[in-house]
């Protein structure tokens, strides 16, 4: 007797699916976007000195991780005051520690120069590793844009103006 084939294959392991509704029906930018953004925003928080040294890195991962311009900022801030970057400061730091999380820091913050390394240190593959990369990079930004309208739907209950009005006048 030969087994039938008609039968679905099993799935034993299958990660969780991406919620990919971002607030208030604004639509997902496209990748190269979001990348840009979260290299702007690694930027931001380094000139605005917003992480301190890595809880979870390995030695070997500090190893890995670029050191050249990641020092303490001489002259201050130089990054612009920007409210999309605090909301996804705050959006990164609201999520939980979870294997994308650390890889998002190390990849845009600490910045990784060998990736196929760092991947094999945290034990997954570099596809993997742009995986949760990516599914984190969307997280935090429909996280972000929730922190902006709630911050925006605070400033209309108290009755205060937008900054751009507050400069025309």
């Amino acid at each position: 007797m030969t087994p039938t084939i008609d039968a679905p294959p099993r799935r034993l392991a299958a990660p969780a699916p991406v919620d990919r509704e971002p607030a208030d029906d604004a639509e997902m930018p496209d990748r190269d976007h979001l990348h840009a953004f979260s290299e702007g925003w690694a930027a931001w928080a380094r000139s605005r000195r917003m992480y301190g040294a890595p809880r979870y890195a390995k030695a070997s991962l500090n190893k890995l991780a670029a050191r050249a311009g990641l020092g303490p900022v001489a002259d201050g801030p130089d990054a612009p005051c920007s409210a999309e970057y605090a909301a996804f400061q705050i959006a990164v730091i609201a999520q939980p520690e979870s294997l994308s999380r650390i890889v998002f820091e190390l990849h845009y913050h600490w910045r990784v120069r060998n990736v196929k390394a760092a991947a094999r240190e945290l034990g997954i593959g570099r596809q993997h590793w742009y995986t949760l990369l990516r599914q984190f990079r969307e997280r935090a930004w429909a996280a972000s844009r929730i922190v902006l309208s709630y911050e925006a739907a605070k400033r209309r209950a108290l009755g205060v103006r937008e900054a751009e009005d507050v400069l025309v006048d």
